[in-house]
């Protein structure tokens, strides 16, 4: 989780590219998620 780069690679790969796009544009919220938590938002997801 802490290999950014990767994540997003990984998110990619496993078809989520806008989440692949986030990560690698905001890299502070995703740090801040990984050792904070993030919150779900309602009808997230697939």
């Amino acid at each position: 989780m802490l290999d950014r780069p990767v994540v997003a690679d990984l998110a990619e790969k496993l078809g989520f590219p806008e989440a692949a796009r986030w990560i690698e544009t905001h890299p502070r919220d995703y740090a801040e998620g990984v050792f904070r938590g993030f919150e779900a938002e309602e009808g997230g997801g697939r």
